[in-house]
């Protein structure tokens, strides 16, 4: 199962970089605050914020460890 699972992992990071490759970022239109808008709902999956739109999708605490400081 858990070959399964890396097997699926392994497979969406080739596709996810063959894309980014030939067919580049997703660009957004609008102002700041309208692509920021966009940005957000573009990572919300139905549960749960997505880090970002490419390869990495969960937001591990850790991370949110690593920016606290920049956030205060």
């Amino acid at each position: 199962m858990q070959n399964i699972l890396l097997a699926k992992e392994g497979i969406r990071f080739v596709y996810n970089s063959f894309k980014r490759k030939f067919i580049g970022y997703r660009k957004y239109d609008g102002n700041a605050e309208e692509i920021c808008n966009q940005i957000v709902k573009n990572c919300w999956n139905g549960q749960f914020f997505k880090t970002g739109a490419g390869n990495f999708n969960q937001f591990w605490s850790r991370d949110f460890g690593m920016c606290c400081e920049s956030l205060i």
